[in-house]
């Protein structure tokens, strides 16, 4: 049993920088931060305890699913498509400590990432209980922004409500 699958979901990603990065909204992706670039002067070099990078999509997926049984609370499926999304919002948080205090920060902004976000879908599962993947096809950032990055998520999907 073939059908067809059109819908709505909201994507929330997380993104954890290995290195020490600042991104800084009014200029290109930077490399390593120096404390000076973010707080005027100092010199020393931070080191971030948490440097993270999160946004979200409103997602339209688009899926064809293959089922074993017409009654699909009882039926095994695979289905494949694709998905086109919008980013609402992003920002990012930083902890640190500078001269023994700690510091948060939190700075919401596009930071160069896609607008719009496009890529394959797919899904396998039984009655109400799917896992999922999606890949973007586009860039996670703008062209020339950032480094070429394309996203890949893997979550659980809930159907029937």
């Amino acid at each position: 049993y073939i059908t067809f699958h059109p819908g709505l979901s909201l994507e929330f990603n997380s993104y954890e920088f290995r290195k020490n990065y600042w991104i800084d909204p009014s200029s290109d992706f930077n490399s390593e931060l120096t404390a000076n670039k973010a707080l005027k002067g100092d010199s020393s070099t931070l080191k971030f305890d948490k440097n993270r990078l999160k946004d979200t999509y409103l997602n339209a997926p688009i899926m064809f699913a293959f089922h074993t049984n017409k009654d699909h609370t009882k039926a095994f499926h695979i289905g494949l498509g694709g998905y086109a999304g919008v980013r609402l919002a992003s920002k990012m948080k930083y902890k640190y400590k500078l001269n023994g205090d700690g510091n948060k920060d939190k700075v919401k902004d596009d930071f160069y990432l896609s607008p719009f976000r496009y890529g394959l879908a797919a899904s396998v599962g039984y009655g109400k209980i799917n896992f999922f993947a999606n890949y973007a096809l586009n860039g996670m950032f703008e062209d020339s922004k950032g480094p070429e990055l394309h996203p890949f998520s893997v979550g659980l999907m809930l159907l029937g409500f």
